[in-house]
């Protein structure tokens, strides 16, 4: 009998092993992103995607639909990850980092991702490589859509023709611009009297007729009745009130960006007359905790060669003078969303994908002389 049941316990330890084996590493991955809106913005659609390359059996392409009860002001919150283990084409400690996150492929250059709202391309998220969830946009203004049904297609670069797993995560908030109501107020009927007209009430007036002799010489006095005038009486006609509409004046956000000066522009000394934040310390003007750049000036990272952390140092002292030149510079990012993006590059040591962001708004046409 003992034997019997050591047999069944040996039996029941077994299959936990077997199951234990194959707990799958997904739980490895980090945290996935909150996503939070900008100010005055409505977080209306969360979308989650995988995305893989077309030869790995994709999918490489994925629509969501989302509706507008009323034409809106809308912007995107966009985050995404490189790799994930739960689709089973990456193994934990797989990527160039063993041990930590999987799927950081050596070529580096498949996971990127397109961003299509109606068919019309409105983004290009560069591949970052990080193994991380990597905050790609705060706020990617779409402007004006009109009320109704549309359509936001996240589409794999599928670049390489090689059968690396290319894969990629993404997380995108759609947030809508939260319009107040409008109250109207009520006007209430007024009942304005119009004063009494006072018509003189005639009093009745007797007046005697003088006697008349008859013949037999007796005199008769006659009267008249009194004649009754009738009084008018006053009439109060209210006048009906007049109802004048007042109306509230709507102030509709206008979308930043379109223009930027490249680091050659604000470098130059015959243009350091449009710089309107002093030459400072970059570490400093950043708030960069440690002294990482050591005695950099805002000048001298613009005069930085080279890529890695000098081509981030002069394309940030660019954003940075860039977006405090704003309304000048009609520049997409804020000083704030500048100073934000450059010290989670210092942190991460992720200086590639931060650089590409500022160099691509450095790039769109400096409005200055």
């Amino acid at each position: 009998m003992n034997k019997v049941r050591y047999g069944v316990f040996l039996s029941l330890l077994s299959l936990l092993l077997v199951i234990a084996i194959q707990i799958p590493v997904s739980a490895q991955q980090t945290d996935t992103p909150t996503l939070v809106c900008p100010a005055g913005y409505n977080l209306q659609e969360t979308l989650d995607g995988d995305l893989l390359r077309a030869v790995q059996g994709g999918p490489d392409l994925i629509s969501h639909n989302f509706s507008l009860a009323t034409t809106s002001q809308v912007s995107l919150v966009v985050w995404s990850m490189v790799g994930h283990p739960d689709t089973g084409y990456c193994a934990l400690g797989a990527g160039n980092d063993p041990g930590e996150y999987p799927c950081d492929q050596t070529d580096q250059l498949d996971e990127e991702f397109y961003i299509n709202v109606d068919s019309a391309n409105v983004a290009f998220v560069p591949d970052h490589g990080t193994d991380q969830w990597l905050l790609y946009n705060a706020n990617l203004a779409l402007g004006t859509l009109s009320a109704g049904s549309h359509t936001i297609a996240f589409q794999h670069s599928n670049e390489s023709a090689n059968n690396t797993a290319e894969s990629v995560r993404y997380r995108v908030g759609v947030c809508v611009l939260s319009v107040p109501p409008t109250n109207t107020p009520t006007n209430t009927p007024t009942n304005t009297p119009l004063p009494p007209t006072d018509t003189p009430t005639n009093t009745p007036t007797n007046t005697p007729v003088p006697p008349t002799d008859t013949p037999t010489n007796t005199p008769t006095n006659t009267p008249v009745p009194p004649t009754d005038t009738p009084t008018n009486t006053p009439t109060n006609t209210p006048v009906p009130p007049t109802d004048t509409p007042t109306n509230t004046p709507t102030n509709t956000p206008v979308p930043r960006g379109g223009e930027g000066c490249t680091p050659g522009y604000w470098k130059q000394p015959q243009h350091l007359d449009s710089w309107t934040i002093a030459n400072q310390d970059f570490d400093a003007a950043f708030g960069l905790a440690g002294n990482p750049t050591g005695n950099t000036t805002l000048l001298t990272a613009l005069n930085a060669n080279g890529g890695g952390v000098n081509a981030l140092l002069r394309h940030a002292a660019a954003a940075l003078l860039n977006a405090y030149a704003y309304p000048g510079v009609d520049y997409y990012y804020t000083p704030a969303e500048v100073i934000a993006l450059v010290q989670s590059a210092f942190a991460s040591g992720n200086y590639e994908s931060v650089k590409n962001l500022f160099e691509a708004q450095n790039q769109a046409g400096c409005p200055l002389n």
